[in-house]
């Protein structure tokens, strides 16, 4: 049988189910991809062509995956413990300037909800990408609207960029720089067919 590809718009192939394979093991195609063979009336998913063997085109964790992963999954628990240590600052059982003793004084059941919420988020989107799942992506965009809308909150309610000053305000930047490459990255595994 040969097999006809579309990728990028573009039609490629013939192709037989050994070059298939071998081009699902190498990352060259993905089981997302269009596929058109003689007798079909429309072009299908090419993980839907008989004789694909969905068991051996398996794709490994991305080695990026396990790094963004392991790194999250380090960070939770002191993202987690930065909640516990908020109303010790407030009260000043540890020492801090007053700018943000201030700050942390002025934090309500929201604030500490919307944060703990976020970090949540984040947590359920690393087990997802873990996972390879496509819902990683939209978990993270969810994420990452939260996150939009907690910092312009903080900054008209809580005047944040007063209390982080220049050098936090340099942070978000690169804090927000990372995101959105992580976001990229997520979709870029969708489009490749990484994340089922």
């Amino acid at each position: 049988m040969n097999i006809y590809l579309t990728k990028n718009g573009q039609q490629l192939g013939p192709y037989s189910l050994n070059q298939i394979q071998a081009m699902l093991a190498s990352g060259q195609a993905a089981l997302t991809d269009y596929a058109w063979y003689e007798g079909l009336p429309n072009w299908i998913p090419l993980q839907q062509v008989p004789g694909v063997n969905l068991a051996t085109t398996q794709q490994k964790r991305p080695v990026l995956v396990w790094i963004i992963c392991l790194l999250f999954f380090t960070c939770m628990p002191f993202a987690l413990l930065s909640f516990a240590l908020m109303p010790l600052f407030a009260s000043g059982a540890i020492p801090t300037d007053e700018t943000h003793r201030h700050f942390f004084q002025n934090q309500n059941a929201f604030d500490y909800g919307l944060g703990i919420l976020n970090t949540l988020l984040v947590l359920v989107w690393a087990v997802l990408l873990f996972m390879l799942k496509r819902a990683s992506l939209y978990v993270y965009a969810a994420t990452l609207v939260l996150a939009v809308f907690s910092l312009i909150y903080n900054i008209a309610a809580k005047d944040w960029l007063h209390v982080v000053g220049t050098t936090g305000t340099i942070t978000l930047i690169i804090t927000w720089g990372i995101n959105l490459l992580l976001l990229y990255y997520n979709w870029h595994l969708c489009r490749k067919g990484v994340l089922r």
